[in-house]
């Protein structure tokens, strides 16, 4: 359990990776606040591999539980917004004759409270000296020593300050400088700018830091970056199919340097990725980086800037009332409930 943007999917995911190896059976999914317990059992079954593409809701259950029976199992439900989620599918998993193994990451602290104080794991923001390790790893990924300069010390933890801790604004800050030439007169224009937003208290502090990232962007891979927004949360971005999706939208319009559209596209995924704007979430045997997701609060600050510049909008079903799309360019419509739309 934590804030958001402390470091609790990305935890999850490290021990997921070590110790899946070690059960029959693996699934990972994420909630978010929005759900419908049907389309989380899908889910659920897609990950373990049972076809289910014609069951109702008790066989979809009732599927689960045969798979699992007499399996040793590990299911990881990340970003549990409501406790009640719990009660609701906790009867799908086989106890007898099984080993199942149940992972929560909630920013709520009523979902810590399904568990004895023991099995709950309260992540805080990051202690000086790890907040300071951090940001140099960023910000001198390139340098083989990972060093701060001296005279570039104090103004580096004027930034770690700002960033309350939380790794991904940390991350984010550090990527964002490792781009600017390491000199005094560079870092303070940076923060000048991030001093002047924190003055006319617009956004806290990590939402500026986050939205420095975003307006320093070129024009073009901004266009892609909130292009990967209008896709649902924590949605896996393929590697192919985000790139031939900038291309049709024309994002990716000139070769550069004799490379194809396709070189271009590929670079700029990996400058999102370098700017930690993207996180890696799969890649192939020869070390290709194949799958992508948006973490959920920067996907938040960009909707709120594609909405802002009227680049898109996103419809899910779960607004009330009717879907105003006046300005906007790019319309992203999914979910199930989409009779409100019109």
């Amino acid at each position: 359990m934590g804030m958001p943007g402390v470091g609790k999917t990305t935890l999850v995911a490290h021990v997921y990776s070590i110790v899946k190896v070690d059960f029959d059976a693996v699934a990972w999914i994420t909630v978010s606040d929005s759900y419908r317990i049907e389309d989380l059992l899908r889910k659920i079954a897609a990950e373990l591999s049972i076809d289910v593409a014609n069951a109702e809701m008790r066989g979809l259950a009732e599927s689960i539980h045969t798979y699992l029976q007499g399996k040793k199992y590990i299911l990881v439900l990340d970003d549990v917004w409501n406790a009640q989620l719990w009660t609701e599918i906790r009867n799908v998993f086989p106890t007898s004759n099984s080993t199942g193994r149940f992972v929560l990451t909630s920013r709520k602290h009523e979902v810590s409270l399904l568990v004895t104080r023991e099995s709950a794991i309260h992540l805080e923001p990051l202690q000086p000296h790890h907040s300071w390790v951090l940001f140099c790893k960023g910000a001198f990924w390139n340098d083989d020593d990972k060093e701060c300069p001296l005279e570039l010390q104090k103004l580096a933890w004027k930034f770690i300050t700002k960033c309350q801790g939380l790794p991904i604004a940390i991350t984010c800050i550090g990527r964002l400088l490792s781009g600017k030439p390491p000199t005094l007169a560079e870092w303070e224009n940076v923060y000048r700018g991030l001093d002047s937003q924190l003055a006319k208290d617009v956004i806290p502090n990590v939402d500026m830091i986050l939205k420095a990232s975003l307006e320093d962007l070129p024009y073009n891979l901004k266009n892609c970056f909130l292009h990967c927004a209008l896709f649902p949360e924590d949605y896996g971005l393929k590697r192919k199919m985000i790139m031939r999706q900038w291309i049709a939208a024309g994002f990716i319009k000139e070769k550069e340097e004799n490379r194809t559209l396709e070189e271009v596209a590929e670079g700029y995924l990996a400058e999102l990725v370098n700017r930690s704007l993207l996180q890696v979430v799969e890649s192939n045997h020869a070390g290709r980086l194949e799958s992508y997701r948006m973490h959920d609060v920067i996907r938040l600050l960009a909707l709120n800037k594609a909405k802002e510049e009227c680049f898109g909008e996103v419809y899910n079903g779960s607004a009330a009332g009717e879907f105003s799309v006046d300005c906007a360019r790019r319309i992203s419509v999914w979910g199930k409930n989409l009779e409100q739309l019109r």
